[in-house]
């Protein structure tokens, strides 16, 4: 550490005055004030004297999101620079992350939940970005990088100084940031960045100079922690876009179809058994237990139940609809926890078969159609509401009082009559038989073939061989499920008459 000279005083860290509009971050205003001009052009500042400890960023300082809202509004710096020392900064191969803080750092859930799959599809990408950058420092095409998007755990945060250059605009400041000299990791960008960390260790692109000439430009978020990283992750990949759909919804905590989740499934079956769709015992399969949907299965189910169709996309759920449409999605939960939860067993007795091997209810087909049937039977309560919000989609995002009262007028100008009642439905499905291989549901679902084009056979351990259905989760098989379990004949469905097996 460098100290000032004989007889000057140097000023702590914690002297330096926090800006309540930054969430406090520390500043020094150069700009200003003559009195943080002459200290700080006098190195009498400690952090000046602390190289170790920090990175000097060069950039443009600026609030984001929702200004008005402390718990909302967001401080990031955006700076353009080297490759060099965009590597120094980052610190943070999402391919290979370091193993010396981050955990300390609030990041190991975060990486675990958003950048531990650098293999297969992900691991070739990161290779022919590499290749890209590589001839473009090499001069064989021009580079065209987006922003890189990163942030910094809230532990460093109060350790963060800002030197204000100019701030004509009042939410936006130009100067230098003194940035802990700790891990950022990637909320967007996570694969360009393996790649330029890839490029900095590449022989031939060192030759040629990347140190110096590639240049990146990076958003650095302070004061992060983990849901608000979560969070960010979510909506920078959110919904449509090639991400992993259920670890985009894990982290979507801000979501109105995600609150309408996690409120339906509280103490029923289904809550701490929704996988995320990571590796191992989280995955979907036909002999996991452990997990009965994942979190697209669910929020389908939800979709479905509440407006009846398969093409409700999760957008177009709002916070103002809460309060109409949870109770709905509560009942919708509980009546598949009463019918089917004393069969979804989170580990297979001995000499039994998994309940997926078993249950047409184990699959996401059935459970849609089921979803389907109970809109159809509460048709009466659920109709103009479901009116009510696609009206809300075509006329882009009325008031809650607008939605209430759109209800209101559906509800006197039509004439919403279930098909059955709830309580038929509910009646209905305990006295349906669910095994899959009887021949009521493979008339529905079709039946797998062996190489010989006949009907293939599987073993059962608690009922012999039977005939393979098959659980095709598309458009026709769950209109299908839904109609024979609120049409008249939904007495085929009681059978007990396997497929035959020849």
């Amino acid at each position: 550490m460098l100290f000032p000279k004989e007889n000057e005083v140097m000023i702590s860290n914690d002297r330096i005055k926090l800006y309540e509009k930054f969430k406090d971050l520390k500043m020094v205003d150069y700009c200003g004030s003559e009195e943080d001009r002459g200290n700080y052009d006098n190195k009498k500042y400690q952090f000046q004297h602390s190289p170790e400890d920090y990175h000097e960023i060069v950039g443009q300082l600026a609030i984001r999101g929702n200004k008005a809202s402390e718990t909302d509004k967001r401080i990031s710096i955006t700076s353009t620079m080297n490759l060099k020392k965009f590597i120094n900064t980052i610190s943070y191969d999402p391919s290979r992350p370091p193993t010396d803080d981050y955990q300390a750092l609030e990041m190991v859930e975060a990486h675990e939940r958003t950048q531990s799959d650098f293999k297969g599809a992900k691991a070739k990408n990161r290779s022919d970005f590499l290749t890209y950058l590589i001839e473009g420092g090499n001069g064989e095409r021009s580079l065209n990088l987006p922003v890189i998007s990163g942030w910094q755990s809230q532990v460093v945060f109060d350790k963060a100084i800002f030197v204000i250059y100019d701030n004509t605009d009042p939410d936006i400041m130009y100067g230098k940031l003194y940035i802990p000299k700790s891990p950022i990791m990637q909320s967007d960008g996570q694969t360009q960045t393996a790649a330029l960390f890839g490029l900095a260790k590449n022989k031939e692109a060192v030759d040629n100079g990347a140190l110096s000439n590639i240049v990146v430009t990076v958003e650095i978020e302070l004061g992060v922690t983990p849901d608000k990283a979560g969070q960010s992750f979510a909506d920078r990949n959110g919904r449509g876009s090639k991400k992993n759909k259920n670890l985009v919804i894990s982290m979507d905590v801000a979501g109105a179809i995600s609150k309408i989740r996690l409120f339906s499934i509280k103490d029923t079956v289904f809550e701490n058994r929704i996988a995320d769709g990571r590796s191992g015992s989280a995955n979907i399969s036909m002999t996991s237990v452990e997990n009965i949907v994942d979190l697209s299965t669910m929020e389908q189910l939800l979709l479905v139940a509440l407006t009846g169709v398969t093409s409700t996309k999760s957008e177009h759920i709002k916070h103002h609809h809460l309060p109409t449409l949870q109770p709905f999605a509560k009942e919708f939960v509980v009546l598949l926890d009463e019918c089917f939860g004393k069969d979804w067993l989170s580990s297979t007795p001995v000499g039994q078969d998994p309940y997926r091997k078993i249950f047409v209810h184990g699959w996401p087909f059935a459970l849609k159609g089921i979803a389907m049937a109970y809109f159809r039977a509460n048709k009466d309560r659920l109709g103009p509401i479901a009116t009510a919000l696609r009206l809300s989609l075509a006329a882009g995002r009325p008031s809650e009082e607008l939605f209430l009262e759109t209800i209101e007028v559906n509800r006197t100008a039509h004439e919403y009559k279930p098909v059955i009642t709830f309580d038929e439905l509910k009646n209905r499905l305990k006295q349906i038989n669910w095994v899959r291989h009887k021949k009521h549901w493979v008339a529905i679902t079709g039946f797998a073939v062996d190489q010989n084009g006949l009907k293939r056979i599987v073993k059962l351990k608690s009922l012999g061989s039977a005939v393979k259905p098959k659980a095709g989760n598309t458009a026709d098989i769950i209109n299908s499920v839904a109609n024979k379990i609120t049409g008249s004949s939904w007495k085929d469905l009681t059978a007990d008459i396997d497929e035959p097996i020849s």
